[in-house]
């Protein structure tokens, strides 16, 4: 995947870098991240073009599949972007080594709530790929992990 290499109004350094990447039937969730003089700035890209091969011409007339955030100045600001969708319910597929233990934090905080709201499965079924993910090992596939939760 290509990022811009550039945000509006930035003094950056580096090129863009990802910093989450998580996929999903149709489609995949990323933050990307440039460091700049004053800190890490954060954009959300959504891209669902798979989708698109699965509809017809007419009805992909006028739809766009791919959509990017406003670059966000904080770490909290790129959450709240994330918090929109269900990303913890996607599958994790690269995480930034400075971001591991932000990420670590965050799907924690998602997969308690997701677990009160009747959705303790994804629990049992995805937490493990993301604590690996989010401690740099590599994931073992699907498993079960228990951090407190009731089985149904």
């Amino acid at each position: 995947m290509t990022f811009p290499d550039s945000a509006p109004h930035t003094d950056h350094t580096e090129p863009a870098e990802i910093i989450l990447e998580a996929l999903a039937e149709g489609g995949s969730l990323t933050i990307i991240g440039i460091r700049t003089a004053n800190g890490w700035r954060f954009r959300l890209v959504l891209d669902e073009s798979t989708l698109a091969d699965l509809l017809s011409e007419e009805d992909r007339a006028g739809l766009e599949f791919k959509h990017e955030s406003d670059w966000v100045d904080s770490w909290e600001d790129a959450l709240a972007l994330l918090n929109e969708s269900r990303w913890h319910m996607m599958s994790v597929q690269q995480i930034h080594p400075d971001f591991r233990q932000q990420i670590w934090t965050a799907v924690q905080d998602r997969a308690a709530r997701a677990a009160g709201q009747g959705d303790a499965w994804w629990v049992r079924w995805h937490l493990d790929r993301w604590q690996r993910m989010c401690h740099g090992e590599p994931p073992l596939g699907k498993g079960s992990i228990r951090i407190g939760l009731p089985r149904r």
